[in-house]
């Protein structure tokens, strides 16, 4: 297939746009930079990729492998720079091993919590030339399926439960992961809360969504959140910026530690976030998307308590999103009210950090 190539201005702009192309696609952006000047400019856009699981690969340029180790002009250390933000980092010394680190690159970029990698080419590599045998394409391996005894656990829980919540966030999320996950949802009468900058996993207008967790949310959704007795985590880190209380403003506030006084599940593809902070009563390393279809695909178990709980919640989120009367010359709940009602359902709408950035994050809805 074609490569296409875009030339931007500025370092920190090719990057944003290869993270974006990652979390849109599920497939790695790639971002070509120069060395130091140009891989400190991509620094925010690797760690956005890191802290949002999205795929990316930044190729950065070195110097000379002659000139390693002589503080060479604008010669740096990227392994050290790049390890705390990215799942793997690499210099690349013989070019025909190239092949092999780009392949690794895309395998590790997409398997399990999907994730930034560098890889750091030095300047006389590229200008080598050499002969290599053709590979396959890269093919991410699933982190798996949850068991039948794991699912039966996950429903006994539910069966027993007055006030669940179903919290979903992460990337990699398909359409049919999504649909599976709302199918289930509204069988089975669960409210469902997406985690921070998530919020289109959902379609906001099904009666099971009840909101946002994170910065800027409903504190009246944080409260009820908190009187939970059954939480199921998919697909996401429990991290500070998701367990941000209310009246609180930092996070690991929202469930108690270490033990939640919940029943509580964590699905993850990534191991390291199982039982990093909060011990829970079932621990999943399994795909969003099996897990998703497992719980569509079961059989729904009521509660006499959960319809008027579920209810509850929605009418807290639809309180909150509705305009009110805002002073000044643009009235902003209004105006995105009136974006959503002539935008595509699938439109893409960016902002900025900032606490104007609250009025598109409450009153904006997602539908895809």
């Amino acid at each position: 297939p074609e490569i296409r190539a875009i030339s931007c201005r500025h370092e920190n702009g090719a990057a944003q746009m290869a993270e974006a192309y990652g979390k849109l696609t599920g497939r790695p952006g790639i971002a070509f930079v120069t060395r130091s000047p140009g891989a400190t400019n991509a620094v925010n856009a690797v760690h956005t990729a890191y802290q949002d699981s999205s795929p990316m690969i930044l190729i950065v340029g070195q110097v000379k492998r002659a000139l390693m180790e002589r503080e060479a002009f604008m010669a740096y250390d990227f392994r050290t720079m790049f390890a705390p933000m990215t799942k793997w980092v690499a210099q690349i010394d013989d070019p025909r091993r190239i092949p092999e680190f780009v392949q690794r690159a895309y395998q590790t970029a997409m398997t399990g919590r999907m994730g930034p990698v560098v890889l750091v080419v030095p300047e006389d590599v590229f200008e080598e030339e050499c002969e290599v045998a053709p590979g396959k394409p890269s093919v991410p391996a699933p982190a798996g399926e949850p068991s039948d005894a794991a699912i039966e656990q996950v429903f006994a829980m539910l069966s027993a439960a007055q006030r669940p919540l179903l919290i979903v966030g992460g990337s990699g999320w398909t359409e049919a992961a999504r649909d599976d996950i709302q199918a289930f949802a509204l069988a089975n009468n669960v409210p469902v809360v997406t985690t921070f900058r998530r919020r289109d996993i959902i379609d906001h207008r099904l009666p099971c969504y009840v909101g946002e967790i994170g910065i800027g949310s409903n504190p009246a959704l944080l409260a009820h959140v908190k009187d939970t007795d059954f939480v199921i985590m998919c697909n996401d880190a429990l991290s500070d910026v998701n367990t941000i209380g209310a009246g609180y403003m930092e996070g690991f506030t929202l469930f108690d530690i270490p033990v939640p006084k919940q029943k509580f599940v964590h699905v993850t593809s990534s191991f390291d976030e199982l039982n990093r902070v909060f011990q829970v009563d079932l621990a999943l390393l399994a795909d969003n998307g099996a897990f998703a279809r497992r719980l569509a695909g079961h059989a729904p178990v009521e509660h006499a308590e959960r319809g008027a709980w579920t209810a509850g919640l929605r009418e807290t989120f639809e309180i909150e999103t509705t305009p009110r009367p805002c002073p000044g010359e643009i009235d902003l709940p209004h105006l995105m009210k009136w974006l959503r009602q002539r935008l595509p359902e699938d439109a893409i709408v960016t902002n900025g950090v900032g606490a104007y950035a609250t009025w598109s994050q409450r009153y904006f809805a997602h539908y895809r």
